[in-house]
Formats: structure tokens, C-alpha cells, sequence
């Protein structure tokens, strides 16, 4: 089994496409909750773009990230650190079950972006039940849920983004099939071309179920309180039947 299974060995088109900007807008979100120095565990770090971020702007990160592909790029990032933040950022390659090690000590917060939806409901459950234990009391879990929704349309190819590497450019296509009744696939494929010669390629799909908007995986987790959803990053309210993602905020009583 491949220990690569998120990005399939494609991490460096990740890293070159990375959306910087996405990454800000959550660091924006949940600093704003933090109070200095409070620790924060992000459950599917990826790249590390939001890790870096929070431990630059001096919380203690606990980084989970199993996908050894692009751990390799989390720790690159990791080594452009100034040493300070280096040594708040703690990258592990764990998986988050319910058998999971706890950490040394609970964090204030603790997130999963752009993962759930991608779990069976078993795996899921283990995520959210690993992740509430390791919160203090009174922390929060701020989870993303794709929900649901008309204004998610299958399509056929294309063009996500082009840009220049060097004298090469890089290009990125996706392409989303299926409905909320029968599931959807995303796909991703990219060209590295050198003039007209293709240097490099990769391709990539992911099959994943929508949430209901109503839905509440997390209902069993004990003395759980929704304290606010949105429908995305910056916090615009959540409209069942209209928004395509649900944010939601929930606090450990």
C-alpha cells in the first residue's frame, strides 16, 4: 500500500499551484480565536501552508500529516523557518484514529480542512473522536464539510491555472463528475511543458461524498456545542441549499 495515498507522488505540482491566498484567509480565521501562544493541532497539514503561518505568528503546531509525499514538501517549508517558528511547528506523520497516541499536552484548537468528506464514516468518526480528546476544556474543533447543493455542477475539463516555472510552464486542468445522489469524483491533471515537449505529468482523482446540510458527525462527541458555522474561510453565513461548504465551530464544554 502506497504511503503516498492523499497525493499519489504528485506533492510537487501541489507546492507550485499552491493557493497562498486560501491558506492566509484560514490563518486569519482561527488566529483570531487564539489567544499568544496557544497551541494549535491541524489534522491533514498537507503542504503546511496554514501550519507554517500559525507557527510563525508564535502558536505551538502539532501538524499531522501521514501522506509521506507531502510531508517531504511540509518539512522543505519547515526548513525556511526562522528558527523560532521551526521550533513551534512539530510536522508527525500520523494517522488520527481513536487508538492514536495523545499528544504531550491538549491545544486550544484543533481544525481539519478538505479531508472529511474524503473518509469513510468509520475513519471519520475516528478523526473527530481523536481530535476532541486532545482539546483543553473550552476548546474548539473547526472542521470544513462540502455540502450539498445545486450550485455544484459536473464539467468537463478545465483550466484551473498556467504559470511559468524557470522557462517551463506548468499547467493545471480539473474536472468534477458525478451529483450529490450518486457521489462525485475530482480530477486533476498537469503538464509541465519545456516549449512544445512535455517534461513532466501527473493525474489524480479523488471519489467523495457531499454532507447533507443538516448533517452532524459530530453529534456523539461529548459536550459538544456548535458555536458557529460559515460558508467559507472569511466567515460569510452558511445558506443551506446554496452554499457548497459548510465551516463549522464547535466548543469542548
Amino acid at each position: 500500500m502506497s504511503d503516498s495515498p492523499y497525493s499519489a507522488g504528485l506533492a510537487r505540482f501541489f507546492i507550485a499551484v499552491a493557493d497562498g491566498a486560501r491558506a492566509q484567509k484560514s490563518f486569519d480565521a482561527l488566529h483570531s480565536l487564539l489567544s499568544p501562544g496557544a497551541a494549535v493541532l491541524e489534522i491533514g497539514s498537507g503542504l503546511g501552508l496554514l501550519a507554517q503561518r500559525l507557527a510563525a505568528a508564535g502558536h505551538p503546531v502539532w501538524a499531522l500529516e501521514p501522506d509521506s509525499d507531502m510531508r517531504t514538501v511540509l518539512l522543505a517549508q519547515w526548513q525556511l523557518l526562522p528558527p523560532e517558528a521551526q521550533a513551534r511547528l512539530t510536522p508527525l506523520p500520523w494517522v488520527a484514529a481513536a487508538d492514536t497516541p495523545d499528544l504531550p499536552e491538549p491545544v486550544h484548537l484543533a481544525c481539519a480542512f478538505s479531508l472529511l468528506h474524503l473518509l469513510a464514516p468509520a475513519a471519520r468518526h475516528g478523526v473527530q473522536t481523536w481530535a476532541w480528546r486532545q482539546l483543553r476544556p473550552g476548546g474548539r474543533l473547526v472542521l470544513e464539510l462540502p455540502v450539498r447543493s445545486p450550485q455544484r455542477q459536473a464539467g468537463d475539463w478545465q483550466l484551473y491555472t498556467e504559470r511559468p516555472i524557470g522557462a517551463s510552464r506548468l499547467r493545471m486542468e480539473t474536472r468534477l463528475q458525478g451529483s450529490d445522489a450518486e457521489g462525485w469524483c475530482t480530477h486533476w491533471r498537469f503538464e509541465q511543458r519545456l516549449g512544445e515537449q512535455l517534461i513532466d505529468q501527473g493525474e489524480r482523482s479523488w471519489h467523495w461524498q457531499a454532507f447533507a446540510p443538516e448533517a452532524a458527525p459530530w453529534a456523539d462527541l461529548p459536550g459538544c456545542q456548535l458555536e458557529a458555522e460559515a460558508s467559507d474561510e472569511s466567515g460569510a453565513p452558511f445558506e443551506p441549499g446554496v452554499s457548497t461548504r459548510r465551516f463549522v465551530r464547535l466548543r469542548k464544554g
